[in-house]
């Protein structure tokens, strides 16, 4: 279904995006063409542009999307996180599920409890759960991180919690490399540090580096902050060592909901350059803090 959207204006924005109920979340814009965009839903719907809003195509992989992913240097491949990992190789217009594999003789189990019709894949070698973050190494784009949000419902077949597992054949196979503390997932990097792949991963618990042994170092977050809401990763013009952003807040007291505290406290926009040389002295330099306009808003979006 196309939809062509009539632009408003409203304090310099303007509405191009699709409208109705439910939340939009994780936009992303393709590296090769800046009139290509994804945008997920959770009213099940993935939402995709390829004039710049002027119109979209709504596609379903039979459940919400969580992120979509660009290929960095082929144009037509793009992947999707959903209750599986799908590829495509047609820029998106088919997608065809590769973890689980269809070798792995995924079969579809329905949670009933909620009023939602959610499923999910029960697999051999499949932990179950939600594919929430998938990261690609830009320097060897075969490798690829998958990070996975196994629920409790799914039984006594599952093991519950967060778990990473990397593939290093552009998805063919992937093995599991470390359980994550936490209860969801909030981004995934793949990045270099003296040559030495790392994955730095963050959840509602904090930041964690892993080295590909599985090996796993939680970095300290800076006084006064107990979460990190949102964050993003990249190299510096002056070269490695690599920087991480991230938006961190105050954290709820006992009792207090989300937008009270959003409301009330500050926001924190930090920068964190991680360098294996000095793996014990973890440095978060402060770029601004900033008061949400309102309950709901993250800042985000920031130069590193």
């Amino acid at each position: 279904m196309s939809r062509s959207i009539q632009p408003r204006w409203k304090d310099g924005w303007r509405v191009v995006g699709p409208g109705g109920g439910g939340a939009q979340f994780s936009p992303v814009i393709s590296p090769h063409d800046d009139r290509d965009m994804f945008i997920c839903c959770d009213m099940s719907g993935l939402y995709r542009t390829q004039d710049a809003g002027e119109s979209w195509l709504q596609m379903s992989f039979g459940i919400f999307a969580n992120q979509v992913v660009y290929h960095p240097t082929r144009q037509n491949i793009v992947y999707g996180c959903s209750t599986g990992l799908y590829k495509s190789q047609d820029g998106g217009r088919y997608w065809r599920l590769i973890f689980p594999r269809e070798d792995q003789h995924p079969r579809v189990v329905r949670d009933h409890t909620g009023d939602e019709a959610v499923h999910q894949f029960v697999a051999e070698g499949w932990p179950g759960g939600y594919v929430e973050q998938l990261a690609i190494d830009w320097r060897a784009p075969q490798h690829l991180l998958a990070c996975i949000n196994v629920p409790a419902w799914l039984g006594d077949n599952a093991c519950p919690g967060l778990k990473a597992y990397v593939s290093h054949d552009d998805g063919g196979h992937f093995t599991p490399l470390a359980d994550l503390p936490g209860s969801i997932f909030r981004s995934a990097h793949i990045l270099w540090m003296e040559g030495k792949r790392v994955f730095a991963i963050v959840t509602d618990k904090g930041l964690f580096l892993v080295q590909e042994d599985g090996t796993i170092r939680p970095v300290p977050l800076p006084g006064g902050t107990h979460a990190i809401c949102a964050a993003d990763a990249g190299e510096l013009e002056d070269g490695p060592p690599p920087c991480l952003r991230a938006v961190c807040g105050a954290g709820r007291r006992p009792g207090e909901r989300a937008a009270a505290c959003m409301a009330k406290r500050a926001m924190a926009l930090l920068r964190y350059r991680l360098c294996a040389a000095q793996a014990d002295a973890f440095k978060w330099a402060l770029y601004r803090r900033v008061r949400p306009p309102c309950a709901g808003g993250l800042p985000v979006g920031f130069p590193l």
